[in-house]
């Protein structure tokens, strides 16, 4: 795993789009809670299933709106100006930031690989000990590349 300066990399793993649901939601939850910023690059479209597991929880239509506030459909990668331009948007320079990337292992390379261009570029205005980046793999996926290599 890459390291940028201080920045916190963690990676995790689910095993459908409504395991990564009801996993992530309490977790970004807690984040926002502590006025964390939550930042999100997904290859694909999770809005469906984040409705889905909302509308079976028990919280309060305030913090399922701020919960659905969040950017949970695709974002498209192709260039590094589109990411640059959701980092810049978002990223909280004074205050804590989580950035959230899934997809498989080519999208979440070159999500990283532009995540760590614009630290660099932007390396004196940001705090990076208050950036921590979770990847998420679907284990079917990573199950699909090891046989691919076997054979």
């Amino acid at each position: 795993m890459r390291e940028t300066s201080s920045t916190q990399k963690v990676c995790s793993f689910y095993v459908s789009n409504m395991h990564f649901a009801t996993m992530i939601l309490p977790f970004v939850n807690r984040q926002m809670e502590e006025q964390t910023e939550i930042v999100t690059f997904f290859e694909n479209n999770f809005t469906t299933n984040i409705e889905l597991v909302l509308s079976r929880l028990t919280i309060s239509e305030e913090r399922k709106k701020k919960l659905l506030n969040i950017d949970w459909k695709n974002t498209n990668t192709i260039k590094y100006l589109n990411i640059e331009k959701i980092l810049k948007a978002k990223l909280n320079k004074n205050g804590k930031n989580v950035i959230i990337v899934n997809g498989n292992e080519e999208y979440i390379n070159i999500v990283n690989d532009c995540i760590e261009k614009y630290m660099k570029k932007n390396d004196k205005k940001m705090e990076k000990d208050k950036i921590k980046i979770i990847d998420f793999y679907e284990v079917r996926d990573i199950q699909r590349e090891h046989k691919r290599d076997i054979r």
